[in-house]
């Protein structure tokens, strides 16, 4: 298995640091069953090369985001592979490295496709609807490229993680980009090595950062709000909420 890419399902007897979303921070141990994995290295079917996106829609779908393969694979909740689409290119339905995906809804699947600087927008078949992105040539402060990380809020609006820039693009339900955050400014230094992002039922935004160690925190209007896991966590990679609004 050294060289397999393995998507576990669930692990045996493994802890977990669990970062409650509270005014405070402290850890708790959490035991789970394992129930198998599926993939292995490979450019087939259910095959994988170093995928760094996965999300699960309603109705327990798996979908991945297999990187070096430059396509999206869907799985039912067992882990049998029911499609993939992709393939290496810059034309609409094909990905540079896509490295995040969104399925949680179930209808829209968005994929953030980081060298081809877009997000893209799939139908539950991984049927290519649409795709999004902000012009090279008149970049500003809201503008993106090299997209590595998305999530939606309750509300509807897109928070992108811009990893060319180390910040995060706020877009509204009717496509219009509102604002941004994280990056420098005159008071802190904010994200450095940004990798995940993720959105609470709380309405606070969480970014995993991989160089400064730590989980940070913005309320909905990008307001800094603190740093977790200082001490505990080191490069951070993937981070999840679940329905108590623990970030795992």
């Amino acid at each position: 298995m050294k060289n397999s890419y393995l998507v576990v399902i669930k692990i045996l007897s493994f802890f977990l640091i669990v970062l409650l979303a509270e005014d405070r921070l402290y850890t708790q141990n959490v035991g789970f069953v394992y129930l198998g994995f599926f993939g292995k290295t490979g450019t087939g079917d259910g095959e994988f090369n170093s995928p760094q996106g996965i999300s699960v829609d309603i109705a327990g779908n798996i979908y991945i985001a297999d990187t070096g393969n430059h396509r999206i694979q869907k799985f039912d909740r067992k882990g049998n592979f029911i499609i993939q689409r992709g393939g290496f290119g810059w034309k609409d339905g094909q990905y540079d490295e896509p490295v995040d995906v969104w399925a949680e809804s179930g209808l829209n699947i968005f994929v953030a496709d980081r060298n081809g600087s877009r997000i893209s927008r799939l139908d539950k078949d991984l049927n290519f609807i649409s795709s999004f992105y902000t012009d090279a040539g008149a970049l500003g402060e809201n503008s993106f490229l090299y997209p590595l990380s998305l999530t939606f809020s309750t509300q509807g609006d897109l928070f992108i993680l811009d990893g060319e820039n180390n910040k995060i693009i706020k877009m509204n339900s009717i496509g219009k980009i509102d604002f941004n955050f994280g990056a420098n400014d005159i008071m802190s230094e904010y994200l450095k090595g940004a990798l995940k992002i993720e959105t609470g039922k709380n309405n606070l935004i969480y970014v995993s950062d991989r160089i400064l160690g730590q989980v940070l925190v913005f309320d909905y209007f990008g307001n800094f709000l603190k740093r977790i896991g200082n001490g505990i966590i080191k490069s951070p990679a993937g981070i999840s909420l679940d329905d108590k609004n623990r970030l795992f």
